[in-house]
Formats: C-alpha cells, structure tokens, sequence
C-alpha cells in the first residue's frame, strides 16, 4: 500500500512539472451548474436506497502554484430517513487535486466536510463527501459518495452529476 501512494504522489508531481510550461492550466476561479442524482436511504438500517434529483451551483478557487482547489457549493437535494419529501439543502468545502491528463482534461480527486439541513424533518447533518470528478472543456461529471457522522443513523449517500463550467 506504501509503494501505491508513494508512486501515485510521484505521479501527480510529475504530471504537475510536465505541465508547469503548458499555458492550458485551469484559471484560478471557477463557476459551474449542475445537476444529477442522489442515492439515500429512507429507512433506518440504510437497505432502502431511493432515487433523488440534485442541482446546485459550485465554485472552486486556485489556493497555489500547484492545481490544489478549494470547492465549495450549494445543492438542493432529498436526504434523510423515513421520508420520500425531505427537501434538504448541502453544502460542501471541499479540496481537490487537477491532474491534467490532455490539453483540456483533468481528472479531479476531491475530499471534504459538507452540512446538510433537511427542512421537512429540521435535521442537520455532517459528514465527509468524497469523490472524483472529470472536466472536458467546459463539461465536468463527477461521482462520490457522503459519509454521514450525524444521529447514528445510516444517512450516507451515493451521488453523481454532470455540470456546465462557465
């Protein structure tokens, strides 16, 4: 496991030496919309998966002279327990990593905390939001999947989207 993380590193500096002298690097600031689906669970134990649509706007900053970028975002969501109209909204700040694999594509790892506030219920949520994400020109898909350390209850979901970049 040492030796994977080790080359990976090697790798992603590489990458980033290769590409120092390219002019194509991302800009500092981004904006996109996006929309996609939520897989949550609607009973205690997290066996029952439902099906949930997502929007949101994001944002992402440059923090260095390497591709590091902090992301942040909006997106109105359904999450929760027990319910199949719990309108929620969440909120991640989120730190990724832009390799840049051609001229216009980066694959984008990212990890981070996230609030969630679902209004039908009045609950919040914590947790971790996880994932990776593929930008092409102005087109960015991503998946991931939220780790919930709220209540003890089995809150975590499976997401995936696709976004527009302006």
């Amino acid at each position: 496991m040492k030796k994977i993380i080790i080359a990976t590193t090697m790798l992603l500096f590489i990458n980033n030496i290769v590409m120092a002298g390219n002019d194509t690097q991302p800009s500092n600031i981004g904006f996109a919309l996006r929309g996609g689906i939520t897989f949550a669970p609607t009973d205690f134990y997290g066996t029952n998966i439902n099906v949930y649509p997502t929007i949101g706007l994001s944002a992402d900053f440059g923090i260095s002279k390497l591709p590091f970028f902090i992301e942040t975002g909006v997106y109105l969501t359904n999450r929760y327990i027990m319910t199949d109209s719990n309108i929620s909204v969440l909120a991640p700040a989120l730190i990724s990593y832009h390799i840049q694999t051609r001229k216009n594509m980066t694959i984008q790892p990212f990890i981070g905390p996230f609030i969630a506030y679902g209004f039908d219920y009045e609950e919040a949520d914590v947790g971790v939001r996880m994932g990776v994400g593929l930008s092409i020109n102005k087109l960015y898909t991503n998946c991931g999947y939220d780790i919930s350390a709220s209540n003890g209850y089995d809150e975590d979901a499976f997401f995936l989207s696709i976004g527009y970049k302006f």
